[in-house]
């Protein structure tokens, strides 16, 4: 199959997907990735048309409120050099050593580090939302239509 360098993106709401996940009885299931994650690559890698390692820039904007109503602004980013699954990204991995001031140290995940930049950074402000984008440059695989609009016409019929 022919594939082509698209770039890819997947954003969530960090609040309301940890309750979310708090609040089912089983592990996350692909219907629950569709729900959680906005964008490109979710849907891409469920189909089998993406690797799932891949180089990975994500942003969290966090929007908390002090007890006065004043609203502030909190922005993180990380840029990453080395290939990872987004779940390596988002919650670390032992293997996965990351540079920093020298020291090659474990890497932790994107939710670790925003949850210790976020308690010491906004402490005594409440977070109202804290949406993250992931985005990468991945090679898609590309589709033929015509065999897409059968299998769902197949599928169709079996329902």
């Amino acid at each position: 199959m022919k594939k082509t360098k698209q770039k890819l993106s997947a954003t969530w709401e960090i609040l309301s997907t940890a309750e979310y996940v708090e609040e089912l009885d089983r592990d996350v299931n692909d219907d629950d990735l569709v729900k959680i994650y906005q964008g490109s690559f979710v849907p891409l890698f469920l189909a089998h048309r993406v690797d799932r390692k891949q180089i990975w820039n994500v942003v969290i904007k966090t929007t908390a409120k002090a007890d006065d109503g004043t609203i502030h602004e909190h922005e993180m980013e990380w840029s990453f050099n080395k290939l990872m699954s987004i779940k390596e990204v988002i919650s670390g991995a032992k293997h996965i050593k990351v540079e920093r001031d020298g020291l090659k140290l474990r890497w932790t995940g994107v939710s670790d580090q925003w949850i210790k930049a976020v308690d010491e950074d906004l402490k005594g402000l409440t977070a109202v939302s804290a949406w993250a984008t992931a985005t990468c440059v991945g090679m898609v695989e590309q589709v033929n239509p015509a065999a897409t609009l059968l299998n769902r016409i197949q599928r169709m019929v079996v329902a």
